[in-house]
């Protein structure tokens, strides 16, 4: 069994979590913010993650996104939306990923450039084609400017 079949198995079986944390506060550096969040889904056909507000008087352009997005092996995802609280950009999340153990898994990893101004709560929605457990866990990256 290799290192990533192994891994695999894992997650499938929950004993490991998608992301580092289920949701520690953003990392800032010299101007350039980045959080990761984690969440589960039970019984529903959409999930999404709320990521931190933006602090007062500052303006958040983002510019990566990268989201493992998990659903259950007879459904699909529909979209993947970034959203600032008044418009929603859509994603592409490719071609249907393969299934293992029961799961399909997507990996999203793209460039944006998407506004979010002070006090907005930045998030990520998915939507699949099946009720079901479903999980998201994203990183958004970007410049935090004045």
């Amino acid at each position: 069994m290799t290192i990533l079949s192994l891994f695999r198995m894992l997650v499938a079986l929950g004993l490991i979590a998608f992301a580092s944390a289920v949701g520690a506060a953003p990392q800032i550096v010299q101007g350039i913010w980045a959080e990761n969040k984690f969440k589960t889904c039970p019984n529903t056909s959409a999930c999404f993650v709320s990521f931190t507000a933006i602090p007062a008087g500052k303006t958040l352009v983002a510019k990566h996104l990268f989201c493992r997005l998990s659903t259950q092996q007879t459904a699909l995802v529909r979209s993947l939306e970034l959203f600032n609280g008044l418009f929603a950009a859509f994603i592409s999340v490719g071609d249907p990923p393969n299934t293992f153990a029961g799961l399909r898994e997507y990996t999203v990893n793209t460039d944006v450039l998407y506004v979010f101004n002070a006090g907005v709560l930045p998030k990520v929605f998915f939507y699949s084609t099946g009720i079901g457990t479903q999980k998201i866990s994203c990183t958004l990256s970007g410049e935090l400017k004045p």
